[in-house]
């Protein structure tokens, strides 16, 4: 009897590589250029090939959520916590719709969010597709929806496309201001196999533009870099003859703390500024976890929710230092002028 070929089948048959899709170079950029760790959503059928293309590069863990807000909000909270690119993925219809009001919080915060949204084949658009947002026929513009929420967005209509618009999006999250970006990716365009370039492999231990341990070539176009790391900025200028002429004159000094000191991981160069200072400190609402909400120095925090807690901090002091922009700077309707003599804001 002829004997089988033992290389035909099984352990021995050579292993043909699965095709690079668009998809795979997405989350390869995101792993080895950006320093992403972990990708939050909710799986569907016009998203599913992210997911598989997140299992077979082991690089990025998924983080399932029974909601598409949910999955937004974490990444959100993600971000805050760890000061990483978060990013969300969801499927078509009801799914991206979901998305909105979490990619207006973090629109409202500054907060950068990647959010990854499935969409029907371009064939099928406009021509009654399950779930299409392509604008045409009559149907919803996921464009027209999502730019009112993001700080990018844009329709992927093909593998060279998505080769260009990926790091646009990245670096319109991570710029100045920060806040989502938005990418509508087709089925079809996601599952293309067109020549792409594959993510370059990060050089180890190398720092990426999230603060984490990548090699992305990226870093400084993004915005994202950290405080480890730098050499102390020159506290020249009118800042500090203000501070020094309150210390001088033995008056009390407030720090007002803003989002950027949660956003540049610099909770501990604040708790060093305020020991130098023997300052009081208050937070702005999207930086309530910027100082230790233990510390008797805490004042609550300033705007049209403060307590009077910190309207009678305000009302003594007779220097503020603002640590960051976009603070509130308007006190509630009734506490006194703040800072009269020698008051600086920045």
């Amino acid at each position: 009897m002829p004997t089988a070929d033992p290389t035909a089948h099984g352990a021995g048959a050579p292993t043909v590589p699965p095709p690079y899709r668009v998809v795979d170079h997405i989350v390869g950029h995101l792993a080895d250029e950006v320093g992403v760790r972990h990708l939050f959503g909710v799986h569907g059928a016009n998203i599913e090939d992210v997911f598989d293309a997140v299992f077979r590069a082991g690089r990025i863990e998924a983080v399932l959520a029974k909601h598409e807000f949910s999955a937004a909000a974490m990444a959100d909270g993600y971000h805050r916590a760890g000061n990483r690119l978060a990013v969300v993925a969801a499927t078509s219809g009801g799914g991206a719709l979901n998305l909105v009001p979490a990619l207006g919080e973090a629109y409202a915060s500054r907060v950068p969010v990647l959010a990854l949204v499935g969409q029907p084949p371009r064939a099928s658009e406009g021509r009654g597709a399950f779930q299409d947002q392509s604008g045409l026929g009559g149907s919803v513009d996921a464009g027209a929806v999502f730019s009112g929420v993001s700080r990018f967005c844009a329709r992927v209509e093909s593998a060279e496309a998505a080769e260009k618009l990926l790091p646009l999006a990245v670096q319109a999250a991570l710029g100045e201001p920060r806040g989502p970006a938005v990418l509508l990716l087709p089925k079809d365009v996601q599952q293309a196999t067109a020549a792409l370039r594959p993510a370059r492999l990060p050089a180890v231990g190398a720092p990426g533009p999230t603060g984490g341990e990548t090699g992305g070539e990226t870093g400084g176009e993004t915005g994202g870099e950290t405080t480890r790391g730098r050499e102390p900025a020159d506290c020249a200028g009118p800042a500090a003859d203000a501070l020094e002429q309150a210390r001088r004159a033995g008056a009390p000094v407030l720090v007002v703390a803003g989002a950027e000191v949660v956003r540049s991981d610099a909770r501990r160069e604040l708790a060093r500024f305020v020991t130098a200072l023997g300052a009081w400190v208050t937070v702005e609402p999207d930086a309530k976890d910027a100082f230790d909400n233990h510390d008797p120095r805490l004042s609550a925090w300033p705007g049209s929710s403060a307590t009077p807690a910190c309207g009678t901090a305000w009302s003594g002091r007779r220097c503020a230092s603002w640590s960051a922009p976009g603070s509130p700077r308007r006190p509630r309707p009734g506490w006194r002028t703040p800072c009269r003599d020698g008051r600086w804001s920045a």
